[in-house]
């Protein structure tokens, strides 16, 4: 049975179970509020501090990427590799490949060759010069994305991003 209170003289009506409802409410939803602002300021739902990582492979070998993407919005991943010969190979595995789309590459390689497991992008370099690859791509697809990089044949850079819907 709901108790209404009524104050002669005033246009109130008091609703105790209401009241103690919508504390209840206030007392869920404020925490949750406030991790969701914590999420937006660290990075996780776009810029901040855990928005993007940085990975080392072999030594000269810098991958940056977004920890986070939607799916179909562009996102750009950046390699830097010191070359020691006059071309270096990029191998892109054949599930992240699967997952992105790539719509852009600069500079652009000199050759691309798909094979079974792995697409190889193979660029022209100058010993001892730094090359910057950007990588413009659009994940596909919403969820965990595993990715497997190597540059020259060297230890693979492992790294995942979740794709928001």
């Amino acid at each position: 049975m709901v108790r209404h209170h009524h104050h002669p003289g005033l246009e109130l009506d008091d609703n105790l179970r209401q009241q103690q409802r919508e504390g209840r409410l206030q007392r869920i939803a404020r925490p949750l509020l406030y991790a969701l602002l914590l999420a937006i300021a660290l990075g996780l739902l776009g810029d901040g501090p855990l928005a993007r990582a940085h990975l080392s492979g072999q030594p000269g070998v810098v991958l940056d990427h977004p920890r986070f993407a939607r799916r179909d919005a562009m996102q750009e991943l950046h390699l830097s590799v010191m070359p020691v010969a006059s071309r270096v190979v990029l191998q892109l595995d054949t599930p992240y490949l699967q997952q992105v789309s790539i719509e852009q590459v600069v500079p652009q390689p000199a050759q691309v060759q798909a094979q079974a497991q792995a697409t190889l992008l193979v660029f022209h370099a100058t010993p001892g010069v730094p090359l910057q690859v950007q990588l413009q791509v659009k994940a596909t697809h919403p969820g965990r994305l595993q990715a497997r990089w190597r540059a020259d044949n060297g230890p693979a850079l492992e790294f995942s991003q979740f794709v928001y819907p």
